[in-house]
């Protein structure tokens, strides 16, 4: 429902989820690094000057992908929360969906698939009226796809 709503919080979302993965990704990436520089590493370690190196970008990028990493979890648990606004108006509609497939226990001619479902109900998302209130806007929809 929140990608047709609010596309962008939903295209937000999936960037943030890839950016996730890829800073994870980097960090242990990092790691596998100093540990196989670590192992090769003969005689003190302070005299491998690549190993120093490799260990000084690795900690500037790993704050770096931490705080990315941080702000993007952050972010995340914001569009999750209004995601979570929609969660009325998907329960009502998951009510009305059980209600209809259990009509084909009254009769097999009204038999419902869920993807006519969906497709009403997209139909309804389009066609309801729009508001800025998210309770308002959930009102509405509640109704006319009812």
């Amino acid at each position: 429902m929140v990608r047709k709503e609010r596309p962008e919080l939903e295209m937000q979302k999936n960037d943030l989820v890839v950016a996730v993965a890829a800073g994870k990704r980097k960090l242990v990436e990092l790691e596998d690094t100093i540990l196989r520089m670590l192992s090769s590493a003969s005689g003190s370690l302070l005299d491998d000057e690549e190993l120093v190196l490799t260990l000084q970008s690795s900690k500037t990028t790993s704050v770096e992908v931490t705080n990315q990493l941080q702000i993007s979890e952050q972010t995340e648990k914001k569009i999750d929360a209004a995601r979570e606004g929609y969660r009325p108006c998907a329960y009502r509609a998951s009510i009305l969906y059980f209600l209809l497939a259990d009509l084909a226990r009254v009769d097999p001619m009204y038999q419902f698939s869920l993807d006519a479902y969906v497709s009403l109900f997209i139909i309804s998302l389009d066609k309801s009226a729009r508001s800025d209130d998210l309770q308002e806007r959930i009102k509405r929809l509640n109704e006319h796809h009812t």
